[in-house]
């Protein structure tokens, strides 16, 4: 079978809790306990000719390339199983080892943290946390660019830290909603301390945010950004649909519709026609917003009193962000993380079914 499942099948939510133990470390299909990553050797079905059929060329989101063993990370050997099969061996090699691969991936989220000017930059299972300087050129990195396993240890060996991160809200102190494909969680980042905590989920979009049921929005979200003017309000966004939402005691859903009705001098720029992938406020007094999309960025200055919604400007980065350029693009290339052996549960961890 072909499955392609970015992040893959949520194995916990079906084995659930296993002596009042949650069974956290497992987003893949699942197998026999017994069976690991052979030799560190990615097989690649030999019957998959991508060429012959060009509607599979799909543009595979963090495919395996690295594994990690003692905490090195190490490229994974490829090999086209069966191995008497040879018509097609090259043109599988160069569809995954070369064209897939070496996409350029962008931001998948950002958010702001709790110190003054600093912000997380996410692409898809890497972080960097940045120190931007509003209005200035004095940005520099704080942390990373590091796996998300590596910045945000609970999140290791769940979707988030293993897929990556979609999108995300700051949420109030040192806390955030982080998004996976159609999952959601609320953790403690602990800035600074390596201590961070998941303190709600993971569990699907829909039953942390009731009011989205039915909506695009539960099947996942390309990205989001607190309201400056209002506490526990924030939009999310979704190809060129947006909601206004409240997360707060009273959460729920305010507005829903086409960016442009929330954001009108975005009109005819590149956020309206394709999107947003990622977005944050600023710590600035004045009400900045950074948004996000491939190598371009944006700069909204939303005035409470007014309104009113001026972009700024729309700049593509290199010159013009050199530090962030510095991390992005990445490759798109994802690590399988199942080199701890300690993390690897024994038998005793499944439900039986």
């Amino acid at each position: 079978y072909e499955i392609y499942a970015p992040g893959g099948i949520w194995t916990s939510l079906t084995l659930g809790d296993k002596d009042h133990r949650k069974v956290k470390r497992f987003d893949e299909v699942a197998f026999d306990y017994k069976n690991r990553r052979a030799n560190n050797v990615l097989l690649i079905n030999g019957n998959f000719n991508p060429q012959s059929h060009p509607l599979r060329l799909l543009n595979i989101e963090n495919p395996i390339s690295y594994y990690t063993e003692d905490d090195n990370t190490s490229p994974l050997t490829q090999s086209v199983h069966p191995s008497n099969i040879t018509t097609t061996t090259t043109n599988i090699i160069d569809w995954y080892a070369r064209d897939v691969v070496n996409l350029d991936m962008y931001m998948t989220a950002t958010f702001r943290s709790s110190h003054l000017n600093e912000a997380y930059y996410i692409l898809q299972n890497w972080c960097t946390l940045l120190y931007y300087d509003p209005g200035g050129s004095n940005d520099y990195i704080v942390d990373g660019p590091s796996l998300i396993s590596n910045m945000f240890k609970s999140l290791e060996y769940t979707p988030f830290g293993e897929h990556g991160i979609d999108s995300s809200i700051q949420s109030q102190a040192d806390e955030a909603f982080i998004f996976s494909a159609n999952l959601v969680a609320l953790i403690n980042y602990a800035p600074d301390t390596k201590n961070d905590k998941i303190i709600k989920g993971p569990m699907v979009v829909a039953e942390m945010f009731p009011f989205l049921k039915g909506t695009i929005f539960e099947n996942g979200i390309d990205s989001a950004c607190e309201s400056k003017s209002t506490e526990n309000e924030a939009y999310l966004f979704k190809d060129n649909l947006c909601a206004h939402i409240n997360f707060g005691p009273s959460p729920r859903l305010i507005a829903i519709g086409q960016l442009c009705q929330f954001f009108p001098l975005l009109k005819g720029s590149v956020f309206e026609g394709l999107g947003v992938d990622a977005a944050y406020a600023s710590h600035s007094e004045n009400d900045v917003a950074y948004f996000f999309k491939y190598n371009n960025y944006g700069k909204i200055y939303v005035d409470a009193n007014s309104g009113e919604e001026p972009i700024l400007g729309v700049w593509v980065m290199g010159a013009n962000a050199p530090v962030i350029h510095s991390f992005v693009p990445r490759k798109n290339r994802g690590v399988d993380m199942r080199g701890n052996r300690i993390a690897l549960l024994n038998s005793d961890a499944y439900d039986n079914a």
